[in-house]
């Protein structure tokens, strides 16, 4: 019965092997930020969340908030994002539902989360 399992050796010399001099090559993690990131916590939310923004690029950003049908409901920020920004989305204003909030800038658009306002 294949259950699409492969093995794949990870030991290839017996693990006692006294004198061996081998060099194992081991990439370092990057501390370099590889894609655009936009999340939001906690999700569902009830009035309030917090957005967790991370761009690649330094420069002027905005975030939008739209409900369901696509209509742009608010902006939520608009600025500077060195790296990483923390903004406040306060919702109590609108109705509970299906939200998608966006990371843009001017016409690019780079990122999007999807938020549940529960009230």
């Amino acid at each position: 019965m294949g259950w699409g399992v492969q093995f794949q050796p990870w030991l290839m010399s017996p693990p006692d092997t006294i004198g061996d001099t081998s060099e194992v090559a081991v990439k370092a993690p990057s501390s370099v930020l590889e894609t655009y990131s936009l999340r939001a916590y906690p999700n569902p939310f009830n009035a309030v969340t917090t957005l967790d923004i991370e761009v690649v690029v330094p420069g002027e950003y905005d975030v939008l908030l739209y409900d369901v049908t696509g209509r742009e409901t608010a902006r939520v920020f608009s600025g500077r994002i060195e790296r990483s920004t923390r903004v406040a989305l306060n919702a109590s204003e609108y109705a509970s539902g299906v939200y998608f909030v966006k990371l843009a800038r001017g016409s690019q658009m780079f990122a999007v989360e999807k938020v549940l306002l529960v009230k």
